[in-house]
């Protein structure tokens, strides 16, 4: 292996506490991928986000970004409406507190 190998299977296995994969496994992507994804949903259920990482990714939670975009049936999200709804599945800030010049 070379060096860039070697960092590579250091660090993911700093994030995932596993040894690196030799079997015949370690040619699929999805072995590699999930110890970190599991590391890290761990991590996000034990902050406090818990309750919003599980409305997210329960099953179907995503449908309504499939839905059908019928004008005539009003069936139609604004952008900002879009924004909303994805910055509160992410949990992103969705606004900036307003800091007046004066300092109040």
């Amino acid at each position: 292996m070379s060096q860039y190998e070697d960092a590579a299977i250091a660090v993911w296995s700093s994030f995932t506490l596993a040894t690196a994969l030799t079997t015949p496994s370690a040619l699929k992507q999805h072995n590699w991928d999930k110890p970190v994804v599991d590391a890290e949903l761990n991590r996000l259920l034990a902050s406090g986000d818990r309750c919003r990482i599980l409305a997210a990714s329960s099953k179907r939670s995503s449908d309504w970004l499939n839905a059908l975009l019928i004008l005539s049936c009003g069936l139609r999200l604004s952008d900002e409406a879009v924004r909303v709804a994805v910055g509160l599945r992410l949990g992103t800030p969705l606004c900036i507190p307003y800091q007046c010049p004066c300092g109040a």
